[in-house]
């Protein structure tokens, strides 16, 4: 009886096939553009090594609780997204909604970075990359070395604000549709799609930044950049706006919170082990910012030393990080194509493995909450389809000018 129970279970929820699955797809869903850009700015403006102690604080009482709470959750109780949290209160059936429409929002932003990236992508393999500034190899300024108009006026052709909204790049549209059609099928069978797309999407990234990190160890100056980014300001620690931000940090990271830990831990197996996959996924997704703050800093080390630009006058954060110094940094080095190539199939990755954790998290509760739905399109896939067709042209505010 029970073996019959079970697979009639299967039968009528998505499964992953395995742990490994399960775990890839948390990690892929956690680590995203925030290890790249914002933990490595953030660790070594507010203390280097000393940052690392709210941050840790911060993971094992916050991230790895509300993580065991979420995945617990999701695994021990059978019952659809849309009655989970009704089922503790009826006033909280509005938990849901929420955390859907903050998961829809937030993929949009993820996506256009997705966008962003896969047209650097391709931009890498002209003959010339176009992101160079004309001199920036004799550079010795950094305001030589960025180029921030390629980004935003050729790439993004930005206007003076979002009160001029301007007219479609259809580059950028192009992109954007290719970002969409990545993600539908990823996702477009749920949890069995997206544990068979992860063992991609979630190691490439790894791959790829062991690549990087083994370049930057063999750039003359390397040292260096390690040295700005652990070197400890213990009086940093004082600061109650670095702890907030180790704080920030740790839940933005972790993704703790959205829904998708919940979704996802339905897909394991009730006697799948909680407790050690409440650490497993926390401590990857730091082991991961840590990772990517040493490859970058690397290579901020190398130009600080063969260009004498200090360290603190390189480093950035946010989309300039990604977009306008690193491409700069790669163009500076011998390979800078394979490398440009290979960073951006990385951005892509990592884009991709947290938008349809916020997506499919968001089309289950659609499914769940209007069956009637799937009554009308007969096929889940088809469903999906017209879901992200009406997302692309959500995000279509993203590709104008002012957008």
């Amino acid at each position: 009886m029970p073996d019959g129970g079970e697979k009639k279970e299967d039968e009528e929820h998505d499964r992953f096939r395995n742990k490994w699955e399960y775990y890839l797809a948390c990690i892929g869903y956690a680590v995203g553009f925030g290890n790249v850009w914002r933990f490595p700015y953030m660790c070594y403006k507010s203390g280097g090594a000393a940052f690392l102690i709210p941050y840790f604080t911060a993971l094992f009482f916050v991230a790895v609780p509300m993580y065991l709470v979420e995945t617990a959750y999701g695994q021990l109780l059978d019952m659809k997204l849309n009655v989970r949290y009704g089922a503790i209160s009826p006033g909280w059936w509005t938990v849901i909604p929420l955390q859907v429409s903050v998961n829809f929002f937030t993929s949009t932003y993820y996506i256009t970075l997705m966008a962003w990236s896969i047209s650097f992508f391709f931009e890498s393999f002209k003959w010339d990359l176009p992101w160079l500034k004309e001199g920036a190899g004799d550079a010795t300024e950094v305001d030589n070395l960025w180029n921030t108009a390629y980004f935003y006026d050729d790439t993004l052709e930005t206007t003076t604000g979002i009160d001029k909204p301007g007219s479609l790049v259809g580059w950028l549209v192009l992109c954007m549709f290719i970002s969409y059609v990545l993600t539908y099928f990823s996702s477009w069978k749920g949890l069995k799609s997206i544990g068979k797309v992860v063992w991609v999407t979630c190691l490439l990234p790894y791959v790829i930044l062991t690549i990087l990190l083994i370049k930057g160890f063999t750039l003359e100056g390397f040292g260096k950049g390690l040295k700005y980014l652990f070197i400890p300001d213990w009086s940093k620690l004082g600061e109650i706006e670095v702890w907030r931000a180790a704080a920030t940090q740790i839940l933005f990271s972790s993704s703790v919170s959205y829904g998708p830990l919940m979704y996802y831990g339905s897909g394991r197996g009730r006697k799948e082990k909680i407790i050690t996959a409440r650490l497993i996924v926390p401590l990857t997704n730091i082991a991961t910012s840590l990772y990517a703050a040493i490859s970058i800093f690397s290579f901020l080390g190398h130009v600080s030393t063969v260009k004498n630009i200090e360290v603190e006058d390189l480093s950035k954060s946010g989309p300039d990080l990604l977009f306008v110094a690193f491409p700069a940094l790669l163009g500076l080095i011998p390979g800078s194509k394979f490398f440009s190539i290979i960073f951006f199939a990385m951005c892509v990755c990592l884009g991709i493995d947290s938008v349809f954790g916020f997506l499919d998290f968001a089309m289950k509760w659609l499914e769940d909450q209007f069956p009637v739905l799937l009554k009308i399109f007969k096929r889940r896939e088809i469903l999906r389809g017209v879901f992200m067709f009406f997302n692309f042209l959500f995000s279509m505010i993203f590709c104008l000018q002012g957008g």
